[in-house]
């Protein structure tokens, strides 16, 4: 490969799964910009299913090539780590044997393969860390710590060999430093590229509700019952604080990131839609499906309800290849994931915590929710709540600004970044009445959230757009190219 011209360069992207999660949102605005830059960007992955993709990497503006596919993603539900890692070195291994060389590799999320890509000395490896991902597996018994100790040492090492580590915000990289002490102590220092939205596909509102609402996935981490408590406390403050306010037409609305999708069952003729918002082992809950797998899938009827079309299927052993998940429009919920049993379970939580504070006819749960409608709820809203502590990035508030809404959240990790504190939204602690005070401010005066919308826009706008993430990129990648082989 030839580079056309002095700063137009070959770049290789590696992930694992290119699938339509966070961090594959980021990858594929990566290629974009950096095509938009003149660059030949070329991604590598394990996984590309055409049905369950973002639509740029579609598009024809980069190539998409898999290798490994038929690599297993655990082995009898175990060694996730272990075979995500043996996946990406068969790619690794695959780009360095049937590709001419890159100018620069970009690889994201699993760092072993930092070394072997390092084996083409002309080559710059770029390592993209969203976070130490020893600090998100799980260490609770003696059995996991043993199998874990290699795999972090192992990512410890491989992190550090990269030219160059990005992550997605300060407070990343002060977790970076405090968590990779060895690499701290070389001196190595992560630089910040901090992920972006897309600030066009929002509109400018031009109504609004008395609504307030919380996006983020049905998980006890994300604290969204400080959301809910902090909505039933402006009932207490309605006397005191709000004076003549009515909060008769105040709402709160919960919208999580559940799709319903379409279930085909092969050899069984047409698709059927069911209320397939979950995977789990137990018992089913709100008369949803349950999948439980061990090599086998068996579907269980549970009376699925009335707001899809109902179906019966008793007593039916189907092998998991049999399954084809699509939705309306391209996109579908996840495959068997552990997780998925406590969204279920937080649900029920939230729902009741609403009960028992007396505003479960003002609190709406929202489950499933497409780009389309996220949207329009951001449009109606006064305000975004973001609730969760400690994140490490957070895009919400993001879409939120975006959207000319500003954010209350969390005086901790990212959302400090992104938030101008009382020019765009407002950092609490997280704790109902310091939200609650916040948001009988946006009650008393709805104009205040007006205008702190439109500031919020232009913060977005000028800080983290898709164009200035793909700058900053683009400049990052051409000084690492620049730099002579040592």
């Amino acid at each position: 490969m030839e580079k056309k011209g002095g700063s137009k360069m070959n770049i290789a992207i590696i992930h694992p799964d290119l699938g339509i999660g966070g961090a594959e949102r980021l990858i594929v605005d990566a290629a974009v910009e950096l095509a938009s830059n003149g660059h030949n960007v070329h991604i590598f992955t394990a996984h590309h299913d055409k049905t369950r993709c973002f639509e740029e990497t579609l598009a024809g503006t980069f190539p998409v090539t898999v290798y490994g596919a038929f690599l297993p993603r655990h082995i009898f539900y175990h060694l996730h780590a272990v075979c995500a890692y043996l996946r990406c070195m068969f790619v690794a291994l695959c780009l360095l044997f049937m590709w001419p060389s890159f100018d620069v590799i970009l690889v994201d999320q699993v760092s072993v393969v930092v070394p072997l890509l390092k084996l083409k000395k002309a080559m710059k490896v770029v390592f993209y860390c969203h976070f130490p991902d020893l600090l998100l597996a799980q260490h609770a018994t003696a059995l996991r710590r043993i199998y874990r100790k290699p795999l972090d040492f192992v990512e410890e090492i491989t992190t550090g060999m990269a030219d160059m580590i990005l992550v997605n915000s300060q407070f990343t990289a002060s977790t970076f430093a405090k968590t990779f002490k060895y690499l701290d102590a070389k001196g190595i220092r992560p630089a910040v590229l901090y992920p972006a939205v897309s600030v066009d596909q929002f509109a400018k509102p031009d109504t609004f509700k008395l609504n307030f609402l919380s996006i983020n996935r049905f998980e006890r981490k994300k604290n969204i019952d400080l959301a809910i408590s902090a909505f039933a406390m402006l009932h207490s403050l309605e006397d005191n604080v709000l004076h003549s306010h009515n909060l008769d037409n105040a709402s709160l609305t919960i919208a999580g990131k559940w799709d319903r999708v379409v279930v085909g069952l092969d050899g069984l003729g047409p698709k059927v839609v069911v209320p397939f918002l979950f995977c789990s082992i137990g018992p089913c809950y709100d008369k949803y499906w349950e999948v439980a797998t061990r090599g086998w899938v068996h579907v269980l009827e549970e009376n699925c309800g009335t707001r899809d079309l109902m179906v019966s299927l008793k007593g039916l052993m189907i092998h998991p290849i049999g399954f084809r998940f699509r939705s309306p429009k391209g996109l579908l919920g996840s495959g068997f994931d552990k997780r998925l049993r406590e969204n279920v379970e937080y649900l029920e939580e939230l729902k009741m915590l609403a009960e028992r504070e007396g505003v479960s006819h003002r609190v709406n749960f929202i489950t499933s929710c497409s780009t389309a409608e996220r949207n329009s709820l951001l449009s109606e809203c006064l305000c975004v709540l973001y609730t969760p502590k400690d994140e490490h990035f957070g895009i919400v508030p993001l879409e939120a600004m975006a959207a000319h809404k500003p954010v209350i959240a969390c005086n901790s990790g990212g959302p400090v970044e992104t938030i101008k504190n009382g020019v765009t939204g407002f950092l609490c602690d997280p704790i109902p009445r310091a939200f609650s005070s916040v948001m009988a401010n946006f009650i008393q005066d709805p104009k205040l959230a007006e205008r702190m919308g439109e500031e919020a826009w232009r913060h977005v706008t000028e800080a983290f757009s898709t164009k200035i993430f793909g700058q900053h990129l683009n400049q990052y990648l051409l000084d690492i190219a620049r730099r002579k082989t040592e």
